[in-house]
Parts: C-alpha cells; structure tokens; sequence
C-alpha cells in the first residue's frame, strides 16, 4: 500500500515540477536612444605624426571613437585579397594613413582621383606596418 501511494506522490509531484514553465522574460523597455559615438577629426599627417609619437596613447585616445580622416589622396588600390583602400599623404611618401572604405561606396571610390581632397568616417584605427589605417570607413565628402 505505502509503494502504490509513494509511486502516485512521486508522479503527481514530478508532474508539477515538469509542468512549470518559466515565462520570459522581456528586457526593461527603453525610450533613450543609443548614444552617439564621439567624433574625433584629423588630418591623415595628424595621425601619422601621433602614431609615430606614441602608439599606444593614440590607440587609447581614439578607441571607441570615429575618426574622421582628412586628406589628399596618394593612390587608390586593392588589396591582395582584393579588398579596396585609399592611401592619404603624409609627410613619409611610404607611409601613407590608409583608409578601408566600406564595401557599398565602392562606386563612389572608383570615381576618386590622385590629388583629390576627401574626408572619410571610420569605426576604427590601429597603426599597420608603421602607417595609420582606418577601417569601415564611409566616404563623407569628396
């Protein structure tokens, strides 16, 4: 009598626990916008001059930031992974501040010109092989 009791008290209590259900839950509901990112502007010879300065200050200073690169162009090239960028003078003819324009302008890029002024927005910059380089950069103004 005691097993047929403890066998139904087992079921009907394993039946409980196995019908909960957790409802979820929703995140806290927001009405502020996402904050804006800071914009920081420079020349593609301010960045190269800071790079060479101190590396890891200017890294610090700019992380989270946007960067919006001025400047000349030198050249306009693809890469070997046939990535496109733009290459913006400094006073190192073989250390241009570099900029990897984000692939939807890339019809806009193919309409630059060596010599041309331009202003590019990116998410990010790390210095590559002793130059600048800005990546998911926009095309600002031309």
């Amino acid at each position: 009598m005691f097993g047929v009791f403890g066998a139904f008290a087992i079921i009907v209590i394993a039946g409980k626990i196995g019908g909960q259900t957790e409802q979820p839950r929703s995140a806290p509901q927001s009405s502020a916008p996402a904050p804006q990112k800071e914009v920081v502007a420079a020349s593609a010879q301010d960045l190269f001059d800071a790079y060479q300065s101190n590396e890891v200050a200017t890294d610090l200073r700019l992380k989270g930031k946007i960067i919006q690169i001025s400047g000349r162009i030198q050249s306009i090239d693809k890469s070997v992974f046939d990535s496109m960028y733009v290459s913006l003078e400094t006073s190192n003819q073989f250390m241009p501040t570099k900029v990897k324009p984000i692939k939807q302008d890339e019809s806009k890029i193919a309409q630059l010109r060596r010599g041309q002024q331009v202003v590019f927005r990116c998410q990010s910059i790390h210095r590559w092989v002793g130059s600048p380089m800005g990546e998911d950069c926009l095309l600002y103004s031309w």
